[in-house]
């Protein structure tokens, strides 16, 4: 028995790394083959479709990532690949890491701390040291492959207990970074400008504040156009919700939103400013969408959903022009149907009845691209769509 070590430790290594294999097997056919199948429209719109779902069965609830080509869940997913974003990894993330893979490395995978303009490609983040914040600015030209990095203090970042990055705007030669800053007093969105020749900072400021009167009412603020990638925009939307706690079921206090509005600011200069929308529209500001000057809002009628567009710089500024109505019945978020604008293409998802189905809409003319359904094998479970993606 003096070698019973070198019997046992090997035979418990393959005993362990066959029972993970057996459980990510069984786990990968925990689930009906979904796949998004075209009802009407051109199937090359659909090509770059990802719908992000829970499949809920019995107690079982499964993430999955579902396109053209399938459905992949959760447990089909390396170690390595969870650690990374699993299903949720931004697609515009995933081309950076193939394309600069050196410069990539080691860097946050949320979009919005990069930002790209023409062959130059800015990522920043916020370090801490000595007690002071730091804004970390690293640049890649992409098409000479040199690096730059600096950084610069934040100002009064002695106050701040935490700083988050928001946005990063990259136009020519200038940097345009938003931050959520916490500090004692509460929430504010900050601004910085900096000149990238120079590397110095020219302009800093607080645009809004977001603060708690107590644990009755508060205030929240959120970037309706965070996730829109790493292209330059001229725009950022925020929505601005104010809540107080009101009786629930049974007296337990619930939170619910008594005021919301749009607040516009402008990228190059860091101005803001609030969007008046129409008073019929009011209920529907927490489905904004935005690109360039025009802000898209989702609306539930009689008929189904109205999509509507609100452009700021046009002659009938005030008043919101119909796209198009979708016989979309349903959607399960208040936040409005899952959604992206890109390209000049309103990509949404929702339900007709109980059937999960995609859209892609031109937004020069209303015409439906695309009509899609989320198909199943036998499927005994629920469907819960989340959130679109488009490479």
């Amino acid at each position: 028995m003096r070698y019973w070590k070198l019997i046992v430790i090997p035979a418990f290594i393959v005993l362990v790394t066959g029972v993970y294999y057996i459980q990510h097997a069984m786990a990968g056919h925990g689930y009906p083959e979904f796949k998004l199948t075209k009802v009407n429209g051109e199937e090359e719109v659909a090509r770059d479709i990802t719908v992000l779902a829970n499949y809920q069965k019995n107690i079982n609830d499964i993430a999955l990532k579902i396109s053209g080509d399938g459905a992949v869940s959760s447990n089909d997913l390396s170690y390595f690949d969870r650690l990374s974003g699993g299903l949720y990894k931004d697609p515009a993330i995933e081309k950076l890491q193939e394309e600069y893979r050196n410069f990539m490395r080691g860097k946050n995978e949320s979009p919005h701390y990069f930002s790209k303009y023409g062959d130059l490609l800015a990522y920043v983040s916020m370090k801490e040291s000595d007690q002071a914040f730091m804004i970390a600015v690293e640049t890649l030209n992409t098409n000479t492959e040199d690096t730059a990095s600096f950084h610069i203090e934040v100002p009064g970042s002695r106050k701040n207990q935490m700083i988050y990055m928001e946005a990063v705007e990259l136009s020519d030669g200038v940097l345009n970074i938003f931050t959520r800053n916490f500090t004692n007093g509460g929430d504010n969105l900050n601004y910085y400008r900096i000149d990238m020749e120079t590397r110095t900072l020219i302009d800093s400021k607080s645009l809004l504040s977001a603060t708690s009167s107590g644990r009755e009412s508060w205030t929240e603020m959120s970037s309706l156009t965070m996730g829109r990638g790493i292209s330059a925009a001229e725009y950022s939307l925020f929505l601005v919700s104010e809540w107080e706690e009101v009786p629930g079921p049974y007296g337990h206090p619930q939170p619910e939103s008594v005021a919301e509005e749009l607040i516009l600011v402008n990228n190059a200069t860091g101005e803001a400013e609030e969007v008046e929308i129409p008073e019929n529209l009011k209920d529907s500001i927490h489905t904004a969408a935005m690109e360039g000057s025009v802000i898209y809002l989702s609306n539930m009628n009689e008929e189904g959903m109205e999509v509507l567009a609100y452009n700021l710089e046009s002659a009938e500024k005030g008043e919101a022009q119909q796209v198009i109505q979708l016989p979309l019945t349903k959607t399960e978020r208040r936040g409005g149907p899952p959604s992206v604008v890109k390209g000049g293409k309103l990509y949404l998802a929702g339900y007709q009845e109980s059937v999960p189905s995609v859209f892609v809409v031109d937004l020069s003319d209303g015409n439906v691209l695309y009509e899609g359904i989320v198909e199943a094998g036998q499927n005994r479970g629920k469907l819960h769509i989340n959130e679109l993606m488009v490479y």
